[in-house]
């Protein structure tokens, strides 16, 4: 059995997992599919706001081109750093994220996805609604993060996943601006873990 861990498909692939390159990515599937048809596949996908919308699409994606059936996915809840977990995000952006769901569990029914898998589903817009780390969106530390990690790997977290300009317009009225060509001055280990 593979349980492959993918939480992003394309460039936020790329972005979320440095190094990544999906061509490659997407060949070794198919070679798998080819030389070893009967080893067991999944994706196993840790979930977070940054890659909620385009799990979606990547897992409906590798179903409609035959790389896994609708029931080769594993998901388990990102719990830190708490500025990705699904949990922190403002309630506005839950219920985005949970209509989105909601659509895909339609989608898998169709597909005549299983109770399990429609249960991990269900589960990961349950887990939205615990929010026992902050009442609101820690957007500080998620600033200092990503406006560094933007900065020194030459990337904009924002240009990779524009599904969440929402996001970045929110935390400007929270007063904080990402400009990926300058970033805070804070020592950051603090906010990794």
């Amino acid at each position: 059995m593979v349980n492959a861990s993918l939480d992003a498909s394309h460039d936020k692939a790329a972005y979320w997992r440095k190094g990544t390159i999906w061509q490659e990515t997407v060949a070794n599937r198919r070679r798998m599919i080819e030389e070893v048809p009967h080893v067991r596949f999944n994706i196993s996908c840790t979930l977070s706001w940054p890659n909620a919308f385009n799990f979606l699409e990547f897992h409906k994606e590798w179903v409609e081109e035959g790389l896994i059936n609708v029931n080769q996915v594993l998901i388990s809840e990102l719990h830190g750093p708490i500025y990705f977990a699904l949990k922190n995000i403002p309630n506005w952006k839950k219920e985005k994220i949970t209509q989105a769901f909601e659509e895909h569990i339609v989608w898998m029914k169709s597909k005549r996805a299983t109770g399990h898998t429609i249960n991990a589903f269900e589960s990961a817009i349950k887990f939205m609604d615990t929010g026992d780390y902050e009442p609101e969106f820690p957007a500080k530390p998620f600033h200092r993060i990503v406006s560094r990690l933007d900065y020194l790997r030459e990337e904009s977290f924002f240009d990779v996943f524009p599904e969440h300009n929402d996001m970045r317009e929110w935390m400007r009225e929270q007063g904080y601006e990402f400009d990926n060509k300058v970033y805070p001055p804070y020592d950051i280990t603090g906010y990794l873990g």
